[in-house]
This record gives structure tokens, C-alpha cells and sequence, in this order.
């Protein structure tokens, strides 16, 4: 069963750092982030880590938090490549699957060198970004990145549970 949000968007083509398929209904009881990032970025660098180490914390005791990957890498092997090196153990959205591309535009958040392929689409933020969402796809924190920055693990607190 997918989840599906009232606008239509589904949270298909989920996969995990192994390439297993992962079925969107793990994502009920937890809060959900969008990371969108790249492989080449170099703003991204610093801060992967730092989700990395929120999400850890905040999934220390049970599951309350799960993080979806939106891939602006060049090819699916630099995703996965860049999934298996400095990501936590979160998920991601395949890199052929077009729910990819439709979430960059829905947040308008993705490369400045994604833009001509989406003349029509204003970019809110570029890479990286981290979007928390709720269950119906509405923006929760759209500034998600510096909140994990500034507040640490008790910032879910405030993010509601799909």
C-alpha cells in the first residue's frame, strides 16, 4: 500500500543504502525529512555528518525519525555511492524513479544547475536542504537544515509523526 498524500504524491521507490526496496508504510508513527543533496556538493559536506549524527540520536531508542534521500548526483552509481560512504542508515528515493525529479520541484529545492531542466519552477533553497514533511506532503519546517543545526536532537519534538 502506498501512502499517498491529498495532492497526489506518493512516496514510491523507496530503497535502502543495501539497494532492498522499502515499503512507504515504515514511514507511519515516525517523523519524515527530505535531504536533498549531492555527492559533488560541496556545502553538503559539512553537513551530511551533522544529519547523520541527529539521526542516530534521535532513533537511539526506537525508531522516530526516518530521512529520505533526493538525489542530485549525476548517475545512480554516485548515489549509491555517496548513500554507502558518509549517509546515515535512512532511505532514499531510487535514482530513475520520478518521484526524484517531482519532489525537487514540489520543495523547489535542488542544484542550481538542475534549473534549466525546470524553467517554470521557483528554487526555494538549493543543496543542501532538509525539508521535514507531514503526512500529507505539506511543509512542517522547510528550514529543517538549520534547525537540526542550531537545536540538536530535541527539535523533532516539534515535528509531527506520519
Amino acid at each position: 500500500r502506498k501512502m499517498e498524500s491529498p495532492s497526489g504524491l506518493e512516496l514510491k521507490g523507496l530503497i535502502n543504502d543495501k539497494g532492498e526496496e522499502i515499503d512507504a508504510t515504515t514511514l507511519r508513527g515516525v517523523s519524515v525529512g527530505l535531504y536533498f543533496s549531492a555527492h559533488w556538493c560541496p556545502d553538503c559536506t559539512p553537513f551530511t555528518p551533522i544529519l547523520k549524527d541527529f539521526y542516530e540520536a534521535v532513533n537511539a531508542n526506537g525508531k522516530t525519525m526516518e530521512i529520505v534521500f533526493v538525489s542530485s548526483d549525476n548517475s545512480a552509481a554516485e548515489q549509491l555511492d555517496y548513500m554507502t560512504s558518509v549517509h546515515g542508515d535512512w532511505l532514499t528515493v531510487q535514482y530513475y524513479e520520478p518521484l526524484r525529479e517531482e519532489l525537487k520541484q514540489r520543495y523547489g529545492c535542488f542544484a542550481g544547475k538542475e534549473q534549466a531542466k525546470w524553467p517554470d519552477v521557483t528554487r526555494q533553497g538549493g543543496i543542501p536542504s532538509f525539508v521535514v514533511v507531514g503526512p500529507d506532503g505539506s511543509v512542517v519546517d522547510f528550514n529543517g537544515k538549520q534547525t537540526v543545526e542550531t537545536e540538536g536532537p530535541v527539535a523533532i519534538e516539534g515535528w509531527p509523526k506520519w
